[in-house]
């Protein structure tokens, strides 16, 4: 199952999740521990919630996955050592 999905279904542990996910995307072990406390989940869960929350808000903004940046770089390197 989908792991925003699955908190999905709560909406206490979905509020929860993105309040905290409003105020830190990156929140340290201690953070995602107390909120896995607070909100009866595993630290793990919790942790595999924020990536993939992190990945949509990427998506959402409409960043470029580094490996697609990486190679759009290549191509424009070798376009500059071309001409």
């Amino acid at each position: 199952m989908d792991i925003l999905k699955k908190f999905s279904e709560d909406q206490e542990k979905s509020a929860a999740l993105e309040d905290a996910f409003k105020s830190c995307r990156y929140p340290d072990a201690l953070t995602r521990s107390l909120l896995a406390a607070d909100i009866g989940a595993t630290e793990e869960d919790v942790q595999n919630w924020f990536a993939a929350r992190l990945t949509k808000w990427r998506k959402e903004e409409g960043f470029v996955p580094i490996a697609e940046r990486a190679a759009i770089l290549a191509q424009n390197m070798n376009k500059t050592v071309k001409s």
